[in-house]
């Protein structure tokens, strides 16, 4: 014969829970039914259901994703800053800045615009400024301007394809 501790003592503690009277070791004895079952004294099964988001307050969550009030992990295409963004979204935009124009890329444009080309990443490579600027024997001079603020003109010699100086 076996015989199952846990179910006798699941019955008993709902047996003497049925008599409001009876002072049990786990809390007071409260009749039961499906709205109360002891976890503690103060709470409950209902105290649990009334402290739960309603349905309103879970859509207005979800569309705070920017997103399908019914869909708790599913996000819309972001329209301002505070937006999830959506993978596809991401990746597109991330595409789209690696293809613009102030990408360095040999054979991009190779003209430095003092006011706007101070970031690094607007300025051509060197070997396509000598290349559009000599044609056929790379020997001689061109001005440049100062990396430092940009607006200083200094001469670079090129001697044979390599710059032989930078005054």
């Amino acid at each position: 014969m076996v015989t199952l501790s846990k179910e006798l003592m699941v019955i008993e503690d709902m047996v003497l829970s049925m008599d409001p009277s009876v002072t049990q070791e786990r809390g007071v004895g409260t009749p039961f039914n499906a709205a109360y079952l002891p976890y503690t004294v103060s709470e409950s099964v209902a105290v649990a259901l009334n402290n739960r988001y309603t349905m309103g307050e879970t859509d207005t969550k979800f569309a705070l994703l920017a997103g399908l009030s019914t869909q708790a992990f599913e996000v819309n295409t972001a329209t301002i800053d505070t937006h999830a963004i959506p993978k596809l979204q991401m990746d597109t935009a991330l595409a789209l800045k690696a293809n613009e124009t102030d990408v360095i890329l040999k054979g991009s444009a190779v003209s430095y615009t003092p006011a706007s080309d101070l970031d690094p990443v607007n300025k051509g490579y060197a070997d396509g400024l000598i290349a559009d600027k000599f044609l056929g024997a790379i020997t001689g001079s061109f001005i440049a301007y100062s990396i430092a603020d940009g607006t200083t003109p200094v001469t670079v010699s090129v001697t044979n394809g390599v710059i032989t100086g930078i005054v």
